[in-house]
């Protein structure tokens, strides 16, 4: 299973530096990756049960960090753009 995380995260890495201009190094993306999924670790228990570290990491996403749905701004291009969400949810994080 972990082979299957690599690759995901790897081409999530590969795509955001594809569509992204915003001069941001590989390096400096996978930080900010890493810092979200340190938070994440810190918050989330091995321990727990799978439905409670579910729960947990949806309340982070859409509790903590602030990642929800804006029915005013739902359809705007920029949503659906990479880059700008993924910094949105960095930003909000720090």
């Amino acid at each position: 299973m972990k082979y299957y995380r690599r690759a995901l995260y790897d081409q999530f890495v590969h795509f955001y530096n594809t569509i992204s201009d915003d001069g941001t190094s590989e390096a400096q993306l996978r930080g900010k990756i890493g810092g979200l999924v340190r938070r994440a670790r810190k918050e989330i228990s091995p321990d727990w049960p799978k439905e409670e570290q579910i729960h947990q990491l949806l309340q982070l996403f859409y509790g903590d960090w602030g990642f929800h749905c804006d029915p005013e701004d739902y359809f705007y291009a920029r949503n659906l753009y990479l880059p700008y969400v993924f910094f949105n949810i960095v930003k909000v994080c720090q």
